[in-house]
């Protein structure tokens, strides 16, 4: 159960891009500001189906509050409200699509009822005819499942009011992570572990990592210690940033079971031997759950242990994928990489990033 293609158009600084043949573990690679981020949030908000609150959440996980629902410019393309985004994939076999339009004032209803029909909030929409000059009043999100009815929500800042239409059977579970996000709650999310008697589990997979690894406890003033078996338990700080990371990923698969994981920067903060460990525990979970990864990273290192990780694993499946963005002015160019391509890059050492 995976994505097995991504199109976008007109999404933030992408015009149109199509990555194909995704597989259970995919790096994405490219130059700053290529639309590796950009990338990441449009598997969110197509996981999410037509949910408006991760427009918002996406602003936020970039630090950028919106304030106006003229910011939402800033997920179209040139800012052009004109420019209709349109993302499309396939998951799990289910074709599925998202468009998201503005909603304009002088055809708004200001979202009077929460309980419109499909049809009436389509009449929010713009016509082909109406000047672009006018004031945005929200945003308009529609989406559909094969051929099943769309599912149509839409939301306004200036009148913090929403209309949401989300059948739960179509939500992907997903989670994106970004390395400002990455180790927030960190600790209720151990505390939930522990209460739901999981954490032994976590123990288990971090044993794979560090066999010393005995236990972990909650402290005071938000502090999380780690039992090595000395005589004295250790702030997990001291052990370093690696283990920490590690953890927030592996709890995040663990409550993904057959979802999706989205991480920016994954090798954010990390020293080179940390990838590593990294990378063969993220395989492992990946697999023990059934959660497929797509990351981001710019680290020549990133990619190198990536791939070496992945030579070690004892599996004949073809399970990993790099994708090269390139971007020329306004067009966006991706170049795939199978697993043995990958692998006779590393070991030519040439440049794949």
């Amino acid at each position: 159960m995976h994505y097995k293609y991504i199109s976008i158009e007109n999404y933030r600084s992408i015009k149109k891009l199509l990555i194909n043949d995704l597989r259970k573990v995919n790096l994405i690679v490219g130059k700053n500001n290529s639309g590796k981020t950009s990338i990441l949030e449009s598997f969110f908000l197509l996981s999410g189906v037509s949910n408006p609150q991760l427009v918002i959440n996406i602003h936020k996980f970039r630090d950028l509050i919106l304030t106006d629902d003229e910011d939402f410019s800033y997920i179209f393309n040139n800012l052009d409200f004109s420019n209709i985004i349109n993302i499309s994939a396939n998951f799990n076999s289910v074709d599925r699509v998202l468009k998201i339009s503005p909603i304009f004032s002088d055809i708004s209803d200001n979202i009077k009822n929460e309980n419109k029909s499909n049809n009436e909030l389509l009449k929010d929409k713009l016509p082909s005819s109406t000047s672009f000059e006018k004031k945005v009043n929200g945003i308009l999100l529609e989406s559909q499942y094969n051929n099943k009815p769309k599912q149509i929500s839409k939301y306004s800042i200036s009148e913090k009011k929403a209309v949401v239409n989300i059948k739960k059977e179509y939500v992907i579970p997903g989670s994106f992570l970004t390395p400002q996000s990455i180790l927030v709650n960190i600790l209720s999310r151990i505390d939930k572990l522990m209460i739901s008697k999981d954490l032994p589990d976590l123990i288990n997979e971090l044993k794979k990592v560090d066999s010393k690894i005995e236990d972990i406890r909650l402290g005071i003033n938000n502090m999380i210690y780690i039992d090595i078996g000395i005589n004295k338990l250790i702030p997990i700080n001291i052990i370093g940033d690696g283990i920490l990371h590690l953890i927030s990923i592996l709890i995040t698969i663990k409550n993904l079971r057959n979802g999706i994981l989205l991480i920016d920067e994954i090798d954010n903060g990390l020293h080179y031997t940390s990838l590593k460990i990294l990378w063969n525990a993220i395989f492992d979970a990946c697999e023990r759950y059934n959660v497929q990864l797509i990351a981001s990273t710019h680290s020549y290192e990133c990619i190198e242990i990536f791939t070496n990780a992945y030579q070690y694993l004892e599996t004949n499946e073809d399970n990993i994928r790099l994708f090269r963005i390139e971007k020329n002015n306004e067009e966006h160019k991706v170049i795939l990489y199978t697993s043995s391509d990958i692998i006779r890059g590393i070991q030519k050492d040439f440049e794949v990033r």
